[in-house]
């Protein structure tokens, strides 16, 4: 059969209507293009493309993408121009030809800033057009399969392990099972050919101690079925070396100890008989603990649906089995669920939402090293799914945290969030959230983003959405404080001398341009305020012989951005209060008998507390050792809580039979009430122990 006619009769399977006539044009278009051209095998070049456009037809996708996937070389390799291409076979196939070669020339080459970048527009394209990334898997998948004929070492293993590390775990996500198991497993022979050659061995053992034990298992399970009148189509399979590989290098066991390298696969033609098969299947043999999964009620987020369970099965062999539909079978082992993806809102589907929150990290102002350490958990990390209260399913990934479900929610939600109710229960945001819980966000409009949720969140539109809040948060107030210490200077001019005009002659005079730009660097250290006054004085401006300085108001700032309370002498609301200008960190507020007692290179600053509110609580630590009974938390928490006194925090730092040792984190607004804390903890029974933390 000649590669027209064999691809001819690939798409005819499926589309039964296709201009056979365009497809004829692209095939000699692409084939006379790559006229005189060889692949690294000896073969005419042309063979690669009718290999990813066949494979591209077996995946089922749409016409456009066959015809792409024949020319998708052709505007790289050869004098062909995008124009022609768009002339000849229109806009949506030029299209998918300039996607996929842009991602040809994204290599992820050693260089950490180098591979940000490259992941960045790998995912910008992807997210523009799906059809783009399967084209490109489908001509990933063709030159792994040709990889051998490369001669140089170093080269084979760059793409068997760029294949591993990205296209494997694409494919995966959006659902294309077998093209993923085929790539990761010709990946790891050219990275581990002497594990994959001892494993791939070792399968074969497996079979040869029984070579028949597959289809005796086989008849037993459709002998059981037929006697309830029910007739699934029944296949087994040894796994692939590379799963065997991974399932062994997390669990680490040897091969003797896997219980699962055989896995059978049940199809029935509706979902309600899967799960009378299940029922079936649990009754007649003794089902293995921990190993049943229902991804029919709810679905994996790149659409895969079945039943996994393990049972202890026929001649005693613990074994895998999957349970889904006709339909899922296509969907999982034959890649429609692509073909249905594009046709049906791509941008709707839960893979399309993993994509965005991707090109939300990569939108991040990190390092390169973090910004990989955060994708390879979103791609790597296993799927959870919780519901909000009105039934909406939200797919995170494993060890999601209740800010996670925020801002999957929604933003505005994540921006606003106070904490969670979870199945019920009232939860802080850092509370990990388990699968299938029904999680409930609390939210109070006073409520801002903490730089501290960072440490708990781990999606990528969490971790961005916090950064992008707290970065414009720490702008705003550094840009403020600079604008406070510039005032304090220029309170030394005449009465009446404008000071929008001295502000602007001071900014050109650094250096800056923007008045922002200045109030920011001053508030930052990056331009010492003490400058300020003497370019004043240099500039000739009229001054006063005596003035008086505005104090920094506190109230009008938020603690913990650019203005710091100091854990040396924990100053409280109404204590006389000083502060020092500390580069980069803002303006650290100490009592003034601690300051007195220290030295600094800066003058102090005048500090006060201005109108007291919730902003001028002091933030402290308590450390507490206390008794290790029944209850002993909430006694002490009742005891704050009667002061009027917030704890945002406890942390366990010690823990025995009889004592525990905590650091409970605490707010308060004023001496009195710090006071009356420590006492009441040191006569409380429960209490061996309190100070607070220096």
């Amino acid at each position: 059969m000649s590669r027209q006619f064999q691809l001819i009769e690939a798409v005819h399977e499926y589309l039964p209507e296709f201009d056979e006539g365009v497809l004829d044009k692209a095939y000699r278009f692409a084939k006379n293009a790559h006229k005189g051209q060889k692949r690294a095998s000896g073969e005419s070049y042309f063979s690669h493309p009718w290999s990813v456009a066949l494979i591209a037809a077996q995946l089922r996708l749409d016409f456009p993408s066959i015809v792409a996937a024949l020319l998708h070389d052709t505007a790289e390799d050869t004098q062909t121009s995008l124009a022609t291409i768009e002339s000849l076979f229109g806009a949506d196939v030029a299209q998918l030809v300039d996607g996929v070669t842009k991602l040809r020339k994204i290599s992820f080459s050693p260089g950490e800033k180098h591979q940000a970048e490259n992941a960045r527009k790998l995912l910008l394209a992807i997210a523009s057009d799906i059809r783009i990334l399967f084209i490109k898997l489908c001509d990933r998948l063709h030159n792994m399969r040709t990889l051998h004929h490369l001669v140089n070492p170093e080269k084979r293993r760059r793409i068997a392990q760029e294949t591993l590390d990205i296209f494997a775990v694409l494919a995966s996500r959006i659902g294309l099972r077998a093209v993923q198991e085929e790539l990761e497993n010709l990946a790891f022979a050219e990275l581990r050919p002497e594990e994959y050659q001892r494993l791939a061995q070792k399968i074969e053992m497996f079979g040869a101690q029984d070579p028949k034990i597959i289809g005796r298992i086989i008849r037993i399970f459709e002998e059981l079925f037929r006697e309830h009148s029910f007739f699934p189509d029944i296949s087994g399979r040894h796994k692939t070396p590379y799963s065997i590989w991974s399932k062994m290098q997390r669990q680490h066991v040897r091969f003797e100890e896997l219980t699962d390298v055989v896995a059978f696969r049940f199809v029935l033609p509706d979902v309600e008989s899967c799960y009378r098969a299940l029922g079936i299947l649990h009754t007649n043999f003794r089902m293995l603990p921990t190993r049943f999964k229902d991804y029919m009620s709810l679905p994996k987020p790149n659409g895969y649906r079945s039943l996994h369970t393990a049972i202890l099965g026929p001649f005693n062999k613990p074994i895998e089995i999957q349970i889904r539909t006709t339909e899922m079978e296509v969907v999982a082992e034959s890649g429609k669920c692509a073909h249905w993806a594009y046709k049906n809102n791509w941008k709707g589907t839960e893979s399309y939402k993993w994509l965005k929150g991707l090109l939300e990290i990569f939108n991040t102002n990190v390092t390169p090293k973090e910004l990989f350490r955060r994708a390879k958990h979103e791609m790597f990390s296993k799927g959870i799914f919780c519901f909000t209260p009105l039934g909406d399913l939200i797919s995170l990934p494993e060890g999601a945290t209740a800010v996670d479900f925020a801002y999957a929610v929604h933003t505005n939600i994540g921006n606003s969030c106070i904490g969670a109710r979870i199945d019920g229960h009232i939860a802080p945001l850092w509370a990990v959230l388990q699968n299938g819980a029904n999680v409930e966000i609390l939210t109070d409009p006073d409520q801002h983003p903490s730089a501290l949720w960072d440490q708990f969140a781990i999606t990528g539109k969490a971790r961005a959405c916090i950064q992008k809040f707290v970065c414009t948060q720490e702008r705003a107030e550094f840009t403020r404080l600079g604008q406070r210490l510039l005032q304090q200077q220029l309170a030394r001019l005449e009465e009446g001398f404008p000071q929008e005009e001295t502000f602007v002659r001071l900014a050109k005079s650094f250096g800056y341009g923007a008045q922002r730009d200045f109030q920011e660097a001053i508030g930052r250290g990056r331009v010492p305020y003490t400058l300020v006054g003497n370019k004043v004085q240099r500039l000739g401006l009229p001054l006063r012989t005596s003035f008086e300085v505005v104090p920094l108001c506190l109230s009008d700032f938020i603690p913990g951005i650019a203005m710091h309370y100091a854990d040396c002498c924990h100053p409280i609301a109404q204590n006389p209060i000083v502060g020092e200008l500390i580069p980069g960190r803002g303006v650290m507020i100490h009592t003034i008998p601690c300051m007195k007692g220290k030295k600094s290179n800066t003058p102090f600053i005048e500090t006060a507390w201005g109108k007291l509110s919730s902003q001028a609580r002091t933030c402290l630590h308590l450390n507490l050792t206390i008794s290790n009974q029944l209850g002993s938390f909430a006694i002490i928490l009742g005891l704050l809580r009667d002061l009027e006194i917030r704890t945002t925090h406890i942390r366990v730092a010690h823990r025995d039979l009889d004592l525990i040792r905590v650091v409970a984190e605490i707010q308060v607004e004023r001496e009195e009430q710090l006071a009356e804390a420590l006492a009441s903890l040191r006569t409380c029974p429960r209490v061996q122990a309190v100070d607070v933390q220096r």
